[in-house]
């Protein structure tokens, strides 16, 4: 199986462990989370590929899957937005 890495925009092979499932077959342009031994390039720390793959999972709504991601930092209702604090201590 060949991936496109989104954040180096480089190709990366995935072998898939004969022992474990078959990996549900993505479309062309879905982005997939892919779990496995990664192999990265001692130069620049892209990976190169992935071995052992157990589990490829499609992400099915990439484009809001910012929304889903969490900081460090615990957010509750009522405190200010991220771009606000950035701006704050830019400024400051």
């Amino acid at each position: 199986m060949m991936i496109i890495d989104c954040e180096y925009d480089h190709p990366v092979c995935c072998y898939v462990n004969p022992a474990a499932a078959a990996p549900r077959p993505a479309r062309v342009g879905d982005q997939i989370t892919v779990f496995g031994t990664v192999l990265r390039a001692p130069w620049f720390g892209r990976p190169l590929e992935v071995r052992n793959v157990t589990k490829a999972e499609v992400d099915l709504d990439p484009d809001n899957a910012w929304q889903r991601a969490r900081g460090v930092l615990p957010w509750k209702p009522g405190d200010e937005p991220a771009e606000v604090t950035i701006r704050r201590i830019r400024s400051g």
